[in-house]
């Protein structure tokens, strides 16, 4: 987050990777997931949006796995993100709906208000 925020991509980028690698080794799942995210949002931040839909991607299927519902959310925010940017409005809507049904269910209403928020504002995005 550090190199990321002095706009360091290539720094943040191996750090990520260092971590994933380590965390590989020593099967630490949650981790795995954290590296996968954090990478999701590296490769988002220096614009290389389909290495950031990859890790977005496999995050998400380890939060799912793990059934980590809160991570879920944070890791489909993430992706919503990456599509946003792609232009892909539908799939950006597809993950904000599901972050404030996951919200919902965990009874955490500011998280849940604030996808629908942005929820709202993709699809005022589409009109004409």
């Amino acid at each position: 987050q550090a190199h990321i925020a002095n706009g360091d991509g290539h720094a943040a980028l191996r750090a990520a990777r260092a971590g994933l690698i380590r965390f590989q080794e020593t099967r630490n799942f949650r981790m795995i997931l954290c590296m996968h995210d954090v990478l999701c949002q590296v490769h988002s931040g220096r614009g290389e949006l389909q290495e950031a839909l990859e890790h977005g991607e496999k995050a998400l299927k380890l939060a799912r796995d793990l059934d980590d519902k809160a991570f879920e959310a944070n890791v489909l925010n993430s992706c919503c993100q990456v599509h946003n940017r792609m232009g892909n409005l539908p799939k950006a809507a597809m993950c904000l709906a599901q972050v404030a049904q996951i919200q919902q269910k965990l009874g955490d209403l500011n998280n849940e208000a604030e996808a629908y928020h942005w929820l709202c504002d993709i699809h005022l995005q589409t009109l004409p």
